[in-house]
């Protein structure tokens, strides 16, 4: 704190009875004064001058109406001389200098001082006097200011661990826990600074955060809705959070944002908060974030993602051998195991804790939809347990609606639990259904407020009798999360057939709807895993302009977004829906026009490949479609005489069909037959596409193309980069850069890409050494073998024999060696880069395994396996660098 605040600070606690106001606003007075005249003081050497005037400037635009002590004079020479070293001037010209300036600063004060009042001078003889004693009672108000604050943060610090934290369920029935350790400590190990846990409604994004959280001392939790509310970081917790952060030194402090799904759809207001508390991560180093979020509203905080390098973790629900471990404890779950329709709920941990502890039975749940009206009878309303606590069931509903819309209308954290009956709130709370914090009480489960809300659309729905826009005009009543509820209402319409026909099918045909309600229905349905029934119930009666509008929402909307860095920024967007399947189907059978909808059917059957669950039968319409569109431009090419027009659409669409290989990989083995012999042939790039399509093949490999057709692949690299026969001869080819012909390969085999990630540019390969590492090598080797026998007959004077004796064989190997193939791995450019690169690949892939098993007999037995293939295949020093490699690092 400079002097200037400090007097400030100590004169707003007391009053002069002269001036009547604090030292800060006597000096903002004064700047209406007459201001000092510095022009007096001037040098007869030229260059001294010209040192005052700068001085004098600069003097005259920071100090006015100051009064300096004698520290802060010299403080201000020496400053002055350091920034000003350009002058160059000599020890006595800055002897003079200082002289002048103390005078000027001297005379500046006394000056300063004749224009203060009597109660002005006292005031400040008697602060420069005794200026240490100030500072110590300053001193004494801050440390207290700073106590109270750091109270406020450690009392948030309880509230946070021992009620926020507390009120997340871990455990199935209260005794039952679910296996998460291999997530949890995968998240652990990598130690990272900010955190997102994801994944759906019920699958224990929570929990997670909780376990994560576990052991920390220093936590501080709040739900998503409180960021729309305030207007600082501070209001979160009611305390200076970065002073609490200089008072733990570098003891972690650990911000828990729980369901921040819930400000997706209000960036206005909460976006800016967050950020700021990202940035508090940014700028100290002993601050975490972890959030939690449901994967369908991911995509919302894509940029402050990418901005701060959020680390992604996914939630999955349960596979098979953990329900098995949870059926194995609880009879009703084994029992709901036999039957396929209960598969979906089962795999939610959330819904699998209310089957349990609910005691239910299964002739009461039919399916999902059924089982959340159970929910909401039940378990949310207290059917059965009213009588218990001596209220009714029809204000225990009222009271639940009331906490709900009153907590979305006015979007906050809570209600007040005044507003409540005492005999309902204490009923909700011994049950479980609500949790409580400062007096404000909200729902414990989101899927219960869900629930909630799609009986209150439903209710809506049917009072509307037919009127869809007085529907929409009573949920919009929801607040600003209603677009958000309206489409997890739509999807969950889609379970019952009974629910398709009432309300989905006629939300969607009724041209009375505004526009951006049916575009919020549209959403709904292609990003609900469950509409597959309804497109085969009423695709019959849907138009074609519906299914358009379909194709185009579901090429925009259904997507879930994540961002990766490993290490450069990755951003991968992965489909979600069963519309597509529904969608590609329509399509082959031609229910919209191929050409008119060229484009969205393009990119619907591209996404579609890029699914992690694809069925075969829609496979091979998708491949099919797309072919259709690959002879088009392949006849129209051939009609026009050149394929410059259309190469490049050419192999979007070929490496489409190569992402779904098995179900097109008759296909694929012909047309990639066709373009290597075309390639070979000698056929310019304006009358084939093979050229193109074979680098596609080499650099952009779809994994599924590796897996399915390995010796297709490596036959299309060894042709690529392979030296044509047939090729017509330039000017320039008398330079032989990397002795690329010399090797009897091709200038495609020595393109270098100055890329730190360059030599993973082959895909291929590295898909092929990773699906069928044993083919991958053999043919690597032997690849190896003939550029390098080529090159011995082509320069024999530059390669010599090298013989090795084995002991334990009693044999003679000989190898091809010189100092460029020993020396491949330190020195660039003495030979092609597709040598280099394919040593390296090998060298990545063996050491990468071996690394990444602890099983000690599997690495003896693959570095055994690579020396002993290499040593009797191999006929060149290049490739047994691979064993010298492996034996450096084993």
């Amino acid at each position: 704190m400079d002097l200037v605040t400090a007097i400030g600070l100590l004169s707003s606690l007391v009053t002069l009875e002269e001036a009547g106001r604090s030292w800060v606003l006597i000096v903002k007075d004064k700047v209406n004064r007459k201001k000092i005249d510095i022009n007096n003081w001037d040098s007869n050497d030229p260059l001294v001058q010209a040192c005052l005037d700068r001085f004098k400037t600069d003097m005259g635009d920071k100090y006015k109406d100051h009064i300096f002590l004698e520290e802060e004079i010299q403080e201000i020479i020496r400053g002055f001389f350091e920034q000003n070293r350009e002058l160059r001037i000599g020890y006595e010209e800055k002897k003079q200098m200082t002289q002048i300036i103390e005078d000027i600063l001297y005379a500046y004060n006394e000056y300063t001082k004749s224009l203060m009042s009597s109660g002005e001078r006292t005031l400040h003889n008697t602060l420069s006097s005794d200026f240490s004693k100030i500072m110590d009672k300053l001193g004494v108000i801050e440390e207290q200011s700073r106590k109270e604050n750091i109270k406020k943060f450690l009392h948030a610090i309880e509230i946070s661990k021992e009620i926020e934290l507390e009120n997340i369920e871990e455990l199935i029935n209260g005794e039952y826990e679910i296996d998460r350790s291999e997530i949890i400590e995968t998240i652990q190990a990598a130690r990272e600074k900010l955190v997102s846990i994801q994944g759906n409604a019920g699958s224990g994004k929570s929990v997670a955060c909780k376990k994560l959280l576990k052991g920390k001392e220093y936590v501080l939790v709040t739900r998503a809705e409180n960021l729309s509310t305030r207007k600082k970081v501070n209001e979160l917790w009611d305390c200076d959070i970065e002073d609490a952060i200089l008072w733990l030194e570098n003891k972690p402090l650990y911000i828990f944002i729980d369901a921040i799904e819930f400000i997706a759809d209000c960036g206005d207001n909460a976006f800016p908060l967050l950020q700021e508390i990202y940035r508090l991560a940014d700028k100290y180093s002993n601050v975490y974030i972890i959030t939690s979020c449901r994967t369908t509203d991911s995509s919302a905080f894509m940029k402050i993602n990418t901005k701060y390098r959020i680390k992604t973790y996914e939630i999955p629900d349960l596979a098979k051998e953990e329900i098995d471990k949870v059926a194995k404890s609880y009879p009703i779950i084994l029992s709901l195991q036999q039957n396929k329709k209960y598969a979906d709920l089962l795999c939610v941990p959330f819904y699998l804790n209310l089957i349990i502890s609910g005691g239910f039975v299964e002739e009461n749940i039919n399916d999902e939809n059924n089982f959340r009206n159970l929910i909401w009878e039940r378990i949310i309303c207290l059917k059965d347990k009213c009588k218990k606590y001596g209220v009714l069931q029809s204000d225990v509903r009222k009271t639940v609606e009331r906490i709900v819309f009153e907590r979305a209308s006015s979007f906050v954290v809570g209600v007040d639990s005044d507003i409540v009956d005492s005999d309902i709130l204490e009923a909700l709370k011994s049950e479980g259904i609500i949790v409580e914090s400062k007096n404000k009480i909200r729902l414990k489960y989101d899927i219960f407020e869900d629930i909630c809300f799609e009986r209150h659309i439903d209710k809506a729905f049917d009072a509307c009798h037919g009127s869809y826009n007085i529907f929409f005009d009573e949920i919009k009543k929801i607040g600003r999360c209603v677009y958000r509820r309206y489409q997890i209402w739509i999807s969950n319409k889609l379970f019952v057939q009974e629910a398709r026909e009432k309300f989905v099918y006629t939300l969607l045909t009724d041209n009375s709807i505004e526009a951006n309600w049916k575009k919020q229905t549209e959403i709904g349905i292609v990003k609900s895993k469950y509409c597959g029934m309804f497109f085969k119930e009423f695709q019959e009666l849907l138009g074609e302009t519906v299914i358009e509008e379909l194709l185009d929402i579901t090429n925009l909307y259904a997507f879930e977004a994540k961002i990766n860095y490993s290490p450069v920024l990755i951003i991968n967007v992965t489909p979600i829906g069963a519309a597509r399947d529904n969608l590609i189907g329509m399509v082959f059978e031609e229910h919209i026009s191929l050409d008119k909808n060229r484009a969205s059917i393009i990119k619907l059957c591209d996404d579609y490949a890029n699914c992690s669950y694809k069925t075969t039968d829609t496979e091979e319409k998708a491949c099919k479609i797309i072919i259709v569109y690959i002879d088009e431009l392949i006849e129209k090419s051939k009609e026009e005489k050149s394929y410059y027009q259309h190469d490049e659409e050419i192999v979007q669409l070929f490496l489409i069909v190569a992402k779904m290989a098995k179900a097109s990989k008759s296909w694929l083995k012909e047309f990639g037959e066709n373009m290597i012999a075309e390639y070979c042939s000698g056929t310019g790039r304006r009358d084939s596409v093979a050229e193109e399509i074979l680098k596609a093949v080499v650099k952009k490999c779809p994994l599924s193309f590796a897996m399915e057709l390995p010796e297709l692949a490596c036959k299309s690299a060894e042709s690529l980069w392979g030296q044509r026969v047939s090729r017509k001869r330039f000017a320039y080819d008398g330079y032989d850069h990397n002795n690329v012909r010399a090797y009897g390969l091709s200038d495609n085999a020595d393109h270098f890409d100055n890329n730190e990630n360059g030599v993973y540019n082959n895909t291929f390969f590295w898909y092929v050494m990773r699906c069928d590492f044993v083919k991958g090598l053999e043919w690597a080797i032997s690849f190896v073998n003939n550029a390098i026998q080529t090159f011995a007959e082509n320069k024999p004077n530059e390669i010599t024999n090298i013989e090795i004796y084995f002991p334990k064989e009693n044999k003679k190997r000989v190898y091809w060696g010189n100092g460029c193939l020993w020396m491949a791995d330190i020195m660039e450019h003495n030979l092609p880069v597709v040598l280099t690169d394919i040593v390296f690949v090998i060298k990545k892939t063996v050491i990468n395994s071996m690394r990444n098993s602890s099983d000690s007999v599997y690495i003896k037995g693959l570095a055994e396996y690579v020396k002993n293939t290499i040593y009797e295949k191999a006929n060149n020093v290049l490739l047994l660098s691979i064993i010298e490699a492996i034996g450096m690092n084993y």
